[in-house]
């Protein structure tokens, strides 16, 4: 048996409104769950506050999740300012 079904426009905003916020329930967690695990207790208006309460192993990962350092060589028997020989690229 086959049926023919019609959806009229006020059919449909009433599914989109019953819809809506379970959407946007999931996009907002699709949003969080794009954010590290390890960030996501972090990353707050009173990070500055918090971040002494990290222990170090916390602290790198955070910097890990973060940023990309890399400390260049200073070449043999030359001395180098110690800035100008790391390279920080921010990854997110």
């Amino acid at each position: 048996m086959k049926m023919n079904v019609c959806l009229s426009p006020m059919g449909l905003a009433r599914m989109e409104r019953a819809y809506l916020p379970r959407i946007e329930a999931a996009e907002k967690r699709a949003a969080e769950l794009r954010i590290p695990s390890v960030l996501r207790h972090v990353v707050r208006p009173d990070i500055a506050r918090h971040w002494p309460t990290l222990d170090m192993n916390q602290e790198r990962e955070v910097l890990r999740a973060l940023m990309e350092i890399h400390v260049m060589p200073a070449g043999r028997g030359r001395r180098v300012d110690p800035v100008d020989r790391v390279n920080i690229t921010w990854v997110r």
